[in-house]
């Protein structure tokens, strides 16, 4: 009985919505707007605004990663000079 009323009292909101929606969605079907410049002039000065923020992010994250990798380089290069004398101190006993 409970899920009878919540059903009526949602088709019954529906349909009130309904009849106050449709008069305003056909008053601004013939509306004329002629801003389109200044919204694609403000949405490129947003995208402006997204790129200036990205590229000192991009360029910072790929001179860590140079420096990661230069480091990862030199602590490869050690132990493989640490294998070599190691390798040197077993052949000379």
């Amino acid at each position: 009985m409970r899920t009878l009323t919540t059903r009526i009292a949602i088709v019954t909101v529906t349909a009130a919505l309904t009849c106050i929606a449709s008069p305003a969605m056909a008053l601004t079907g013939g509306r004329e707007d002629s801003s389109e410049l200044v919204v694609w002039g403000f949405l490129g000065f947003c995208a402006l605004i997204i790129v200036g923020q990205l590229l000192p992010a991009f360029f910072s994250f790929m001179s860590a990663k140079k420096a990661a990798e230069q480091r990862l380089q030199e602590e490869l290069a050690a132990r493989s000079e640490a294998q070599q004398a190691q390798a040197v101190y077993e052949e000379s006993e």
